[in-house]
């Protein structure tokens, strides 16, 4: 199944929750196999995301699109809280 369209998948900034899992589902494999995209246009997953080591939208113009495919574990991710601990998400 697969709920974006290839001009929404070409434009946005592409994030997963986990690369392995997001590979075998329909918002990113079809446009892979399409040409639409390539695996080199996956910007990150939810893990880097939330430890800060990734920008997830650059500029307040970006478009982010983010595929939940079951591959991550919220329980075991950690962001940086403004006083700068980690908490636990």
């Amino acid at each position: 199944m697969r709920e974006s369209d290839d001009d929404t998948i070409r434009r946005d900034l592409i994030f997963v929750d986990s690369k392995i899992t997001c590979r075998s589902r329909g918002d990113i494999l079809q446009p892979l196999e399409s040409g639409i995209i390539k695996w080199s246009d996956m910007r990150s997953d939810l893990f880097d995301l939330c430890s800060d080591a990734v920008v997830g939208r650059p500029l307040p113009t970006d478009i982010t699109l983010y595929k939940n495919a079951g591959g991550a574990s919220s329980g075991s991710l950690r962001r940086s809280a403004p006083d700068g601990s980690r908490q636990l998400i």
